[in-house]
């Protein structure tokens, strides 16, 4: 019998709410009916006392009252469990805190981007008309600003940049704490555009024993070229030598 009695309390309460909400979805109207609902009800179960004694324990019951009052009447919209929509420590926190930005109503538990985007207008709407109507500040968090993104920097033309300036490569390796053969890479890719002169990096007689055994082997590894051409060439300057002749056409570019 208390089952039956529950159900037909419940039936009568959502009814009348529902009645309520004919003409569109009002807070004060749907709280009215609410309230005029239980009253006639013949008594109050458990979880209504429970949700009273709720809302008397925080420092904003009304806005809690009329958020409830939203999510139920949504649940009776939509169906399914209340929640859903929303559970009651979401409600508990938004009347705490009182958001009153989409992001600040974000940063509630249980109000992830689906909810925001289902709910959060209508979430917004009555908590503003609460803080305005009660001259409450809420709570405003604004989106974060986008950290401006610094431009990618072109490690090769600061090396560049820094040799034109009359640095040595090992001046710019100890200045941008590289290897000198980090360097000496950087500065062989302006070698193959043309924008460094080779006999600025090597001299011409070196320029020339190093170009002839490249030419002549047609196999451009510095590895072979080192053995070959002794200790008195470095790998850096076989770079350059080999970057250059690709800039002529004069050996293959693999």
């Amino acid at each position: 019998k208390n089952a039956l009695d529950n159900m037909n309390r419940e039936a009568a309460f959502k009814t009348a709410c529902l009645e309520a909400c004919h003409n569109g979805f009002v807070v004060k109207d749907y709280l009215n009916a609410q309230a005029k609902a239980s009253v006639e009800s013949p008594a109050k179960s458990a979880r209504q006392k429970k949700a009273e004694e709720v809302a008397a324990e925080l420092d904003h019951p009304e806005i809690y009252r009329r958020l409830k009052a939203w999510r139920d009447a949504k649940v009776a919209e939509m169906g399914g469990p209340v929640y859903r929509v929303l559970a009651l420590r979401s409600i508990r926190e938004l009347s705490d805190k009182l958001p009153i930005t989409p992001t600040a109503l974000k940063a509630i538990k249980g109000i992830g981007q689906k909810k925001l985007e289902l709910f959060g207008d209508e979430l917004l709407q009555i908590i503003i008309d609460f803080c305005e109507e009660k001259d409450f500040a809420g709570l405003a968090l604004n989106e974060p600003e986008p950290e401006e993104k610094k431009p990618k920097v072109n490690s090769k033309l600061v090396s560049f940049d820094l040799w034109k300036s009359g640095k040595s490569i090992t001046e710019i390796a100890k200045t941008r704490k590289y290897a000198e053969s980090t360097i000496e890479g950087h500065l062989a890719h302006f070698v193959s555009t043309g924008e460094i002169d080779i006999e600025k990096l090597v001299s011409p007689d070196k320029v020339k024993r190093i170009s002839e055994f490249f030419i002549r082997e047609k196999m451009p590894l510095l590895s072979e070229a080192k053995a070959a051409l002794g200790d008195n060439i470095s790998y850096g300057e076989l770079k350059f030598v080999l970057n250059y002749l690709r800039f002529k056409g004069m050996v293959d570019n693999s």
